[in-house]
This record gives C-alpha cells, sequence and structure tokens, in this order.
C-alpha cells in the first residue's frame, strides 16, 4: 500500500472541507430558493383566496342576476296576460259595435218602413180631409133633426162605420 503522506492529509482535508463549503453554499441556495418558492407559495395562495373571493362575489351577483330576470320573466307574463286580456276585451268591443252597427241599420230600416207609412197616412187624411172637414156640418144638421132621427141616422152611420172599418181592415177582428 502506499503511504499516505501529510500532505496528502492536507489536500484531502482541503479537499473536503471545500466540498463541504461547496455543499454548504448549495444547501444555503437550496434554502434560499425553497424560501422563495414558500413566499410564491403564499403569494399564489394569497391570489388564490382573493379569486375565490371575488369568484364568491361574481356568483352572489349572478345569484341576484337569476334573481331578477326572473322578476322580469315573471313581470313580463304578468304583461302578457294583461295584453291577452285586453285584446279579448277588444274583440269584445269589436263583437258589441258590430251588434250596434247591425242594430242602427235594422233601426234605419224600420224608420224608412215608419217614413213610409207616415206618407200612406198623410195622403189618407188628405183624401179623408173633405170628409172629415164635412162631419161638423152633418152633426149640425143632425142636431136640427127630431131625436128618433137622429138615433136612426147615428146607428146607420156607427154601423156604416163598423163595417167599412172591418174591410179596410181585410176582414180581421184584430184592430
Amino acid at each position: 500500500m502506499a503511504k499516505v503522506t501529510e500532505n496528502d492529509l492536507k489536500e484531502l482535508k482541503d479537499l473536503i472541507i471545500g466540498n463541504h463549503q461547496v455543499l454548504e453554499n448549495r444547501l444555503t441556495n437550496i434554502e434560499t430558493q425553497l424560501t422563495n418558492v414558500d413566499t410564491r407559495l403564499t403569494s399564489v395562495e394569497t391570489q388564490l383566496t382573493n379569486v375565490d373571493t371575488r369568484l364568491t362575489s361574481v356568483e352572489t351577483q349572478l345569484t341576484n342576476v337569476d334573481t331578477r330576470l326572473t322578476s322580469v320573466e315573471t313581470q313580463l307574463t304578468n304583461v302578457d296576460t294583461r295584453l291577452t286580456s285586453i285584446e279579448t276585451q277588444l274583440t269584445n268591443v269589436d263583437t258589441r259595435l258590430t251588434s250596434v252597427e247591425k242594430g242602427q241599420t235594422q233601426l234605419k230600416e224600420k224608420l224608412i218602413e215608419v217614413d213610409k207609412q207616415l206618407v200612406m197616412v198623410d195622403t189618407r187624411l188628405e183624401t179623408w180631409k173633405p170628409a172629415v172637414d164635412k162631419i161638423p156640418d152633418l152633426a149640425e144638421k143632425v142636431g136640427e133633426l127630431k131625436n128618433w132621427r137622429q138615433f136612426v141616422i147615428i146607428s146607420i152611420t156607427a154601423t156604416i162605420s163598423g163595417v167599412l172599418g172591418w174591410f179596410l181592415r181585410g176582414g180581421n177582428t184584430k184592430p
């Protein structure tokens, strides 16, 4: 075996000390890097907490938006219901208006018929006017007659008037 000299031991010691120094420096670097990683991890955790807080805030806002949207949908449904009701009422008004217009048309037709009948009555009155104008003269002449003759003339006149009226009505007993 070879002899180990003091120089060899010293070199070995210096080499071990140098390697130990390098290892300590590397260990210090690793500890520093671990501290940096720990700091970064803490920063990431803080940011994650902030993100969670923001996410919770956004979820709350979304819930509020959903609630508002539901409220708006309910209001729109109510508006649709009211609009349907108004449309139904307008349809009813249109139906009633059509009915009133038909009634007015029928009323106008009846008024035209009444006007025609009034013209006929006026024509008959004009025709009968000379006879009606003679009634006071005839009544005065009948008044000059004796009672029994007045009675006979009135009875005959009433009978003739009744028969003529019956013929004018078309032979019906209805007035």
